[in-house]
C-alpha cells in the first residue's frame, strides 16, 4: 500500500492526461496504439486510464452484442 501511495504521489498528472489524449487520438485515427500506450505507461497511466481512453473511442463489448 505504501509503495502504491509513493507511486501515485510521484505521477505527473498533466503528463498522464496528455498521454491518454494521445491514445484517444491514435485510436480515432486508427493508428497503431502500442507506440502511444508504452509512453503512457512510462509516465504513470494506469490500465484503467488507458482502458477508459479506448472505451471513449470504441465503446464497450457485451457478450449479448454477438447474439443474432
Amino acid at each position: 500500500v505504501e509503495r502504491l501511495k509513493r507511486h501515485r504521489a510521484g505521477v505527473d498528472s498533466a503528463a498522464v492526461e496528455a498521454a491518454l489524449n494521445d491514445i484517444e487520438s491514435a485510436a480515432r485515427s486508427k493508428k497503431n496504439l502500442l507506440p502511444v500506450i508504452i509512453p503512457a505507461v512510462r509516465v504513470g497511466a494506469t490500465v484503467g486510464g488507458i482502458s477508459g481512453a479506448l472505451r471513449r473511442v470504441f465503446g464497450t463489448h457485451s457478450p449479448n452484442d454477438d447474439i443474432g
